[in-house]
């Protein structure tokens, strides 16, 4: 057409840009959009109704979309313009969450209207429960660079013509319904940078097998594939040219199906720095790969709950980029490398579960910044005594701390050095072991005004079957400073075996929700101060769900709270408090207790008299008188009492210690008046 002078268009359907012509062509085209080619105004306001919330209820999009005014110009809400001109679309968050049962309040489609719009560069529909199948027309955006639909409800398989999509950077499909196999992947898009399509099984089946050519179908410019929440079962393959995928920076494929041993080819993907392939069905036997430690930009490496064995090899060393390490729930054993010192980066160490053994490892002084660390629960085996607390008051930003059951039997020794701890001024979440430890419970540790979550309990080997092997040797009292870690959700101190009162100071501790302190020798009463009345519900322990305070090794624990008490925030009387208990099964929160000093009394000057103490001089038994039992019951002998069976022990009206000496007056008993019952 090189001698064409004149092209008129005039009031047809012809849509879209103009080609170049010879300088000296005449091209009349209409001075409006048709109806094929509308203005970008004319689409949005057609598709206003579906996603406005005063148009649809179900929306919590509020569309500032009028009629008359300019998209780019008068700053529509959700658009995107470039250069005045309309280059995207973000209608993300447009619904509230939905359960299962509410799925059709609002599900809208992706309008077919928005094809028209050929400029679109950018879509996004994340999270406004987007169904139905992908459209056919979508290939008709050329110049679309990004999708993004995640959250949504999207099903079938993907398109088979997305390699159409040759500006595509961007596919983001992560948390639909999508399915079918991935055995034959559609080719994609040659510039593809970052294809997501993870937790497709939440919803639905989900995408399934894997792919055909292995890694050959994927596009050279990858950089984030993301597969997790599949069922992709099987063993993956190295590709057959390795040189590909030389970009690709971050792979997630945990929570699939997949086999057989860790790919040692990923050592050729030297770009990575997040790799998942946690909870898999690797078994026993799989160890972790000596090869991956070209991977020296790795940052995020997680391989949780997938029966590894042996050790972490030395040569990981050179992953010194390391931020986070998550080998959690597998049966890993051997010591931990001194050259993993390399790991100054390192932010978050989850070992925990596993069956480490060797020295602890002090080494993680040289994680500045170092904010996560888990090395708990280490089975049979466990780190052997050391210098544990050696390096720990460097780690300025340390926000949790979990050493529970992870040392070898005999556990680590030693007090608790003032001031290392307390200098955590970071810590969220504290949990430690306590067998062997000596001392008392630190008073600097009220420092630790931010913890929400503190452990201290003996391993759980020491404890079985409800019996004590008394495993700690802690002495003194529960501290009443620590009443200034008012953040404190969750304390467990349960069988340490503490002799002591409750402190009323505890009071202030507001926000706790679980406390647990059974298994000590607490004696004395819950405090009035910890239990919110109907004068004062926003005082006390008001937040308390579970209170523990049973087992107390036979010693004698009272809880008798003043009249009107409410738990928590007045809505539950303190009579109905279930997880309440004392040692004699009795709750202590719904039974009134005989009074405690002078019950003490009674079973103090027992040794006075029975005969295993006196073996000769006394011919009176006072096996039965027991702490935590009551003085009014059958079983104390020689002791006559008014009242029903859960009285007070100020109802004693009758102590008989008569004939208890025995014959010979050379070995005849002479007690003194017990000064306990002046």
């Amino acid at each position: 057409m090189t001698s064409l002078t004149t092209l008129n268009v005039y009031s047809t359907g012809i849509c879209g840009p103009l080609p170049v012509w010879p300088s000296n062509a005449s091209v009349q085209v209409d001075s409006s959009y048709t109806s094929l080619c509308p203005y970008p105004m004319d689409v949005l306001l057609y598709i206003k109704p579906i996603f406005d919330r005063d148009s649809n209820a179900q929306s919590r999009c509020a569309l500032n979309w009028t009629d008359g005014t300019d998209p780019c110009a008068d700053e529509w809400t959700y658009v995107v313009c470039e250069g005045g001109t309309l280059s995207g679309l973000v209608l993300a968050g447009c619904s509230a969450p939905l359960d299962y049962f509410e799925i059709a309040s609002f599900t809208p489609t992706i309008p077919a209207e928005l094809f028209l719009l050929t400029d679109l560069k950018v879509l996004d529909f994340s999270r406004s429960n987007v169904t139905g199948s992908i459209p056919a027309g979508l290939t008709n955006l050329v110049g679309l660079q990004s999708l993004t639909v995640r959250e949504g409800y999207l099903t079938g398989p993907l398109p088979g013509d997305l390699s159409l999509l040759t500006s595509l950077t961007k596919l983001d499909l992560r948390d639909n319904a999508l399915s079918g196999p991935l055995e034959d992947l559609p080719p994609l898009p040659t510039a593809l940078i970052a294809l997501d399509l993870g937790l497709q099984n939440v919803k639905g089946p989900g995408l399934s097998g894997f792919f055909a050519t292995g890694w050959d179908g994927l596009p050279a410019t990858l950089r984030e594939l993301h597969l997790d929440g599949n069922v992709l079962p099987g063993q993956l393959v190295a590709p057959t040219g390795l040189s590909i995928l030389q970009e690709l920076s971050s792979l997630l494929l945990n929570d699939n199906s997949l086999t057989g041993p860790l790919p040692a080819f990923f050592s050729s993907f030297t770009a990575l720095q997040v790799l998942n392939l946690s909870d898999n069905r690797y078994q026993g036997g799989t160890t972790l790969p000596s090869e991956w430690s070209t991977l020296a930009r790795l940052r995020d490496l997680s391989l949780v709950s997938n029966g590894l064995i042996q050790a972490i090899p030395a040569g990981w060393s050179a992953m010194v980029l390391l931020e986070s390490l998550d080998l959690s729930d597998n049966q890993l054993t051997g010591a931990l490398s001194p050259l993993f010192s390399s790991w100054t980066e390192m932010a978050w160490l989850d070992l925990s579960s596993n069956t480490f053994s060797g020295d602890f490892p002090t080494f993680v002084a040289a994680f500045a910044q170092l904010n996560h660390l888990n090395l708990s629960y280490q089975g049979y085996a466990g780190f052997t005594p050391g210098p544990l607390y050696d390096g720990l008051s460097s780690l300025a930003v340390l926000s949790a701390l979990d050493l529970k059951d992870c040392m070898a039997p005999g556990g680590f020794n030693g007090s608790f050095p003032e001031g290392v701890l307390s200098g955590l001024t970071g810590l969220v979440s504290l949990r430690l072991q306590a067998d062997a430890l000596d001392g008392t419970l630190p008073d600097s540790w009220s420092a630790l005004t931010g913890l929400t979550c503190l452990e201290l309990t003996p391993n759980s080997a020491d404890y079985s079957g409800g019996t004590h092997l008394n495993a700690t040797l802690l002495v003194g009292t529960l501290p009443a400073t620590w009443a200034a870690m008012t953040g404190l959700k969750v304390l467990n101190l349960s069988r340490l075996n503490l002799e002591s009162t409750l402190p009323a100071a505890w009071s202030r501790l507001a926000s706790l929700t679980a406390l647990d302190l059974s298994g000590n020798r607490l004696y004395g009463s819950i405090p009035d101060a910890w239990v919110p009345t109907r004068n004062s519900p926003t005082t006390g322990l008001v937040s308390a769900v579970r209170i523990s305070l049973g087992d107390q090794r036979d010693w004698f624990f009272c809880g008798d709270v003043a009249n009107g008490g409410m738990w928590p925030s007045g809505s539950l009387p303190i009579s109905g408090l279930r997880y309440c208990e004392a040692s004699t099964g009795i709750y202590i929160c719904s039974v009134a207790c005989w009074d405690f000093e002078a019950a003490i009394a009674l079973t103090d000057i027992k040794y006075d008299w029975r005969p295993e103490s006196h073996t000769i001089y006394s011919a009176c038994d006072l096996g039965t008188w027991a702490r935590g039992s009551d003085p009014c019951s059958p079983e104390w002998a020689y002791v006559n009492c008014s009242g029903s069976a859960f009285d007070t022990v100020r109802s004693v009206q009758q102590l008989r210690l008569r004939d208890c000496d025995v014959a010979s007056s050379a070995e005849r008993l002479q007690p003194t008046v017990p000064h306990q019952l002046r």
